[in-house]
């Protein structure tokens, strides 16, 4: 899908992805998407494990959830061309 084509047929899924050049000569990569790992630092997971206190996963299940939860309305989004400019619904 990051592709631009159809994981079955493999058709050309829109417009191809492909890089802009600026007037300037400032060449603007295209970048179809990012990915996220979440984890917590050794030192929580050290503490986790060696105090046996559930509430450092606990804790660091809630910091997950908030996490997610913020890039889930402000990561996720994606461009809308609308009379020359460019719209980010939500």
């Amino acid at each position: 899908m990051l592709s631009g084509r159809d994981p079955n047929t493999d058709d050309q899924l829109g417009m191809p992805l492909v890089d802009r050049t600026l007037v300037t000569g400032k060449t603007i990569r295209a970048v179809a998407g990012f990915d996220e790992t979440v984890s917590a630092p050794k030192s929580v997971r050290v503490l986790c494990g060696s105090t046996g206190d559930a509430g450092f996963a606990e804790a660091h299940g809630v910091a997950v959830w908030a996490v997610l939860s913020h890039l889930q309305r402000y990561g996720s989004t994606t461009r809308v061309r609308s009379n020359g400019g460019r719209l980010h619904p939500e």
